[in-house]
């Protein structure tokens, strides 16, 4: 499902402040498979998922999502690429404050030019498979930090997407709502969906369900 090839990220190329994130990145994800890309803060994870995501493009390397080339896709066709594929669970959840908890949870559907009613069917139906639709209209930020979490979850799954990619989900919750979220990840894991997550969170580590653990070091795999 997820193919990356000699992946390499500069920011600042040529400058006094350029930053080598990424050297000579390979690994793939098989369809249906949970892996972890584990490593401590600083090492490389979030743009190399940033990158899986088509959110930033490599400087050089090639990356293939479902058999399609992404890495250096023009930024109309990334946002189609996402809307089509990618769910993606922000470490800080990356909800609008003003907006209700079903207007953050829509936000994906809207340049679908989909229906009115089908938006709404399929918002109510990604907020009670993860218990905030009694929250709906809620103000984002009124919520607890659990009652957020499963908001950005609903949001990242109400287009039903192949992948799920989540940049450290826990580091902003306590022990009790990290492990509700690794309820969720097992449950979508069971739906088999293809999952990615980039964290230092050792809760994640040596999970039976996870198929693999990828270690980055300072922007290179161990």
């Amino acid at each position: 499902m997820i193919n990356v090839t000699k992946v390499n990220k500069v920011f600042n190329a040529g400058k006094i402040n350029q930053t080598i994130a990424l050297q000579d990145i390979s690994f793939n994800v098989k369809d249906g498979n949970l892996t972890i890309l584990k490593g401590p803060s600083g090492s490389g994870k979030s743009t190399l998922l940033a990158i899986v995501a088509a959110l930033l493009k490599p400087t050089s390397g090639d990356v293939e999502v479902d058999g399609k080339k992404i890495a250096k896709l023009p930024d109309n066709f990334a946002s189609l690429y996402r809307r089509e594929n990618i769910g993606f669970v922000f470490q800080k959840f990356n909800l609008v404050p003003t907006l209700s908890v079903f207007e953050n949870v829509i936000l994906p559907l809207i340049p679908s030019n989909l229906p009115r009613v089908e938006i709404e069917n399929k918002a109510k139906k990604s907020m009670e498979k993860f218990s905030i639709y009694h929250k709906k209209n809620d103000l984002a930020k009124s919520l607890s930090g659990g009652e957020q979490q499963r908001v950005a979850i609903a949001r990242a799954l109400v287009n039903d997407p192949k992948i799920i990619l989540a940049d450290e989900p826990t580091a902003n919750l306590d022990t009790k709502l990290s492990t509700n979220f690794l309820d969720f990840i097992k449950e979508l894991h069971s739906e088999k969906k293809t999952i990615l997550i980039a964290t230092h969170d050792p809760i994640f580590f040596n999970l039976p369900f996870v198929s693999e653990e990828i270690e980055v070091i300072k922007g290179i795999m161990k």
